[in-house]
């Protein structure tokens, strides 16, 4: 069975063995793996193996708050996608957006997306926003 939740995070994060700072400023590795903000990680590296490592706990995590969402278990595997996508890179966060909550209570997907485009991660990241949003509104995977 595909993993269409790691495809699109991969789509969306990219592959990096060497750290980076991400549109935030923040040291990143792998496939968005945030490092400890305390340290300067300049020319850090991992390998393949560390990465995919990283990434697999890194979903758990993340499969962990999509859960949360409502109707997740309900949801089609493109929607579910999208929820683990914006739990990987936001955390908890969007389960406290009351508009989106309330829309994916009453499954208005389209109400959820606009709330989801009415935030400052859609102005940070425009572009993933915009893709996920589309998605999670049809339920459609939006190459």
């Amino acid at each position: 069975m595909s993993d269409l939740a790691q495809k699109l995070i991969e789509e969306s994060e990219g592959v990096r063995l060497t750290a980076y700072r991400d549109s935030l400023g923040k040291f990143t590795v792998g496939v968005g793996h945030l490092l400890d903000a305390s340290k300067d990680w300049t020319g850090y590296t991992i390998t393949q193996e560390q990465c995919d490592s990283l990434l697999q706990a890194d979903m758990g995590a993340s499969r962990s708050y999509a859960s949360a969402f409502p109707h997740y278990v309900e949801m089609n595997e493109v929607r579910q996608a999208v929820c683990v996508s914006m739990a990987f890179q936001l955390g908890s966060k969007p389960l406290h957006w009351p508009n989106f909550m309330a829309s994916l209570k009453s499954k208005d997907y389209t109400g959820a997306k606009d709330a989801g485009l009415d935030s400052l991660w859609a102005q940070q990241t425009p572009k993933r926003a915009t893709r996920e949003m589309d998605m999670l509104e049809s339920g459609v995977w939006i190459a």
